[in-house]
């Protein structure tokens, strides 16, 4: 067990593969290679990162082939190369503040305070997610560049 409660720090000499193209598309990106974690789950099949760290659960090494795994690794060190892995929380934060204020001022204040803040709560949560979108197709497009293979695998991962 790694120092990360649920995840395991990838055993580079049991999956040689992975930690080479990891390695190989850090050097092309021009960062350091990040620590790469393995979560003891299988359901869902997910990957994310956080600070300089990517999680991979042990379900997409059951669905996934290994260039597919490649490519969500490829689309995981997009977050970090792009500064995401900063830029999320801070956003999931302002999402909660924005929830209290927006109670807040339901609760105490005026008609029209009333009135007027779930509209601007609902316009921070269209904001939100169109910028999240666009981190997601900024990491995609990241991954594309730094994939050694034809991108084929990161296209059919993205069809599902």
């Amino acid at each position: 067990m790694g120092l990360i409660t649920g995840l395991s720090p990838l055993d580079k000499k049991e999956m040689k593969w992975l930690h080479e193209g990891i390695e190989k598309m850090s050097k092309k990106a021009g960062m350091r290679v990040p620590v790469v974690y393995l979560q003891d789950d299988y359901i869902p099949p997910n990957a994310y990162s956080f600070g300089r760290n990517i999680v991979l659960s042990l379900g997409l090494f059951e669905v996934l082939d290994d260039d597919e795994i490649l490519a969500v690794a490829a689309h995981e060190l997009g977050h970090i190369k792009n500064g995401d892995t900063k830029l999320f929380p801070m956003v999931t934060y302002g999402r909660y503040l924005m929830l209290i204020t927006t109670v807040l001022l339901i609760l105490g204040g005026n008609l029209a305070v009333r009135i007027v803040a779930p509209f601007l709560y609902i316009s921070y949560e269209a904001s939100r997610i169109s910028l999240m979108k666009k981190r997601e197709f900024m990491a995609d497009d990241t991954a594309l560049r730094l994939l050694p293979t034809p991108p084929m695998s990161l296209k059919r991962r993205l069809r599902s």
